[in-house]
């Protein structure tokens, strides 16, 4: 910013002086000129073609400065670019192993705070998570949740500690090969203007029952409503963008193609950050029961706020201020005396046991 600020600067005083001196040039001139005539050294006419000499001259000169200019700074972001792209240093490096599928999480004595600052957002996480296990992260926004699913996927690195998949270091095996072993789902994942099947497949296309394994993956998440307004064609367009027979969705409806996309390619480790947030009370129940049968032989992770779903879980991990509170199940927890849990729980249910007075 401050090498952009100064060569601005440096283009504006070289623009104020181009456009200042010939201007000046001319008026001196004119000047001269006028005097010339005034004591008869030249004529009237001689004038007017001396002047509007000039005036051919200075147009020119300008067009040339202008050129000149934008020449130079197509030149500069020519060269910002390439800059760019020769100087890009990777902070996150990949390892070397090969990795097929993920059997067991842990992490252990985990610690991280974002670059640049200094307050701990995990301050020393450990936990295992093994396969065929379901396991429910809560908690408060700013707890950790969101941040403990970014050091899984490797998004970031941990300030201390390390975080093990199946017994060996994370930042030991293939980028590539790890991020394949995981369906994700982001809370508010943004889906592309393009086809249904390019949105889920992404660059996985060699599947030839694409449409049907799509078609049935709606069907089952409650997306009968998405099926319908494509007429059950999985090469429709999301958005007229680039057709003008594409669809709009709704906010519900793009988090069931983002959450298919999760499920479609049969990973490993489903990871799942607030998979319900802007569903339907309908729509929430029938996905959480096709995770349900999706789930029993993955290992599973979710964030939720809401404690109506988190039946589907094996193990629930409450985070507060980036330290595990409590871990247990749901009746563990609940029994518990004075279990923060408990207390979340409570919070949620009166609503539906308070009714309105008559």
């Amino acid at each position: 910013m401050r090498a952009r600020k100064k060569l601005s600067f440096q283009q504006t005083i070289s623009v104020f002086w181009l456009s200042l001196l010939p201007e000046a040039a001319v008026c001196v001139i004119s000047f001269l000129i006028a005097l010339r005539v005034i004591n008869d050294s030249l004529s009237i006419g001689d004038y007017s073609f001396y002047t509007g000499m000039m005036a051919q001259i200075l147009s020119s000169m300008t067009v040339f400065a202008t050129h000149m200019v934008t020449v130079y700074d197509n030149k500069l972001k020519v060269e910002n670019m390439n800059a760019f792209t020769s100087k890009f240093n990777r902070t996150i490096i990949s390892g070397a192993k090969p990795i097929q599928q993920i059997e067991q999480i842990e992490f252990r004595d985990v610690c991280f705070q974002y670059p640049g600052t200094s307050a701990l957002i995990l301050d020393h996480v450990s936990f295992t998570i093994k396969n065929k296990e379901t396991v429910v992260l809560v908690g408060k926004n700013g707890s950790g949740k969101s941040t403990l699913i970014k050091l899984l996927l490797r998004l970031y690195d941990v300030t201390s500690g390390t975080i093990l998949v199946n017994g060996e270091d994370i930042r030991s095996y293939r980028l590539e090969d790890l991020h394949r072993c995981f369906g994700i789902y982001f809370q508010n994942a943004p889906n592309f203007s393009f086809t249904i099947r390019e949105n889920i497949v992404l660059n996985d296309d060699d599947d030839k029952n694409a449409a049907s394994r799509i078609r049935d993956f709606l069907l089952a998440c409650a997306g009968e409503d998405i099926v319908q307004a494509c007429h059950g064609d999985m090469d429709t367009y999301l958005t007229r963008i680039f057709s003008d027979k594409g669809i709009e969705l709704s906010e519900g409806q793009h988090q069931k193609v983002a959450i298919v996309r999760a499920l479609y390619h049969d990973a490993s480790c489903l990871i799942l950050d607030e998979p319900s947030s802007a569903l339907d009370p309908e729509a929430e129940h029938r996905i959480f029961e096709s995770l349900h049968q999706v789930a029993k032989d993955k290992l599973t992770l979710l964030t939720s706020h809401r404690f109506s779903n988190i039946d589907l879980a094996d193990r629930i991990i409450l985070l507060e201020n980036g330290r595990i509170l409590e871990d247990g199940t749901r009746d563990e927890l609940l029994a518990q005396k004075g279990s923060r849990f408990a207390e979340l729980y409570e919070y949620q249910a009166q609503k539906f046991r308070n009714t309105p007075e008559q």
